[in-house]
This record gives structure tokens, C-alpha cells and sequence, in this order.
């Protein structure tokens, strides 16, 4: 991930070095263990799109929520109008998709 925001503070006494974070983009942090291959596929990304793996990695699961919220959204105005009776049937459905 971009090293930028994080820093290795010193070892003191034996004990091991811990990594603190010094310009935080925002107030929380999750860890995700990520296996190699994803982590490979998000560096290809970051270069291909000229961002930084941390913004891929942010973006990614934001993309993702917008959508969900998206299709909930559609799924439940769909709920709405066939309470509300307003249905098609399956040959009318058919021909909006043959146009």
C-alpha cells in the first residue's frame, strides 16, 4: 500500500518496531490480509490508472457499495410497483428487450 501515510518509528528496549500512521486520509483503518494475487492485480490496476494501490483499494469497494445501494434501491421499487399491481407480462417484457 502507498508508504506515504505511514512511518517506522524507532525500536526502543528490545522490543519490536511498530508502524504508526502520521497523515491519515481519514479517522479509521482496517487491515485486510490480501493474498498475493489480488495484491498483484491491484498493483497492475493502480499502474494502469495512474493511482495508488490505496486508492484502488478504496475505490474498489466503494464502487461496489454504490452499487448495491443502487440494486436494492431498483429491486425495491420493482417490490413497490408489483404491490401496487403494476406488472408486465413475460411477452411484453420480451419485446422491451428485443428494441
Amino acid at each position: 500500500m502507498d508508504s506515504s501515510l505511514w512511518r517506522r518509528l524507532p525500536t526502543e528496549g528490545g522490543k519490536s518496531a511498530v508502524d504508526s500512521n502520521i497523515e491519515a486520509p481519514y479517522a479509521g483503518f482496517m487491515n485486510l490480509q490480501v493474498p498475493p494475487e489480488l495484491e498483484a492485480k491491484l498493483t497492475r490496476l493502480a499502474a494502469e490508472t495512474g493511482r495508488t494501490v490505496d486508492q484502488v483499494a478504496l475505490d474498489l469497494p466503494a464502487s461496489s457499495m454504490d452499487h448495491h445501494e443502487w440494486f436494492r434501491a431498483e429491486v425495491e421499487k420493482g417490490r413497490a410497483a408489483a404491490r401496487d399491481g403494476r406488472l408486465l407480462e413475460h411477452i411484453d417484457v420480451a419485446a422491451r428487450f428485443r428494441h
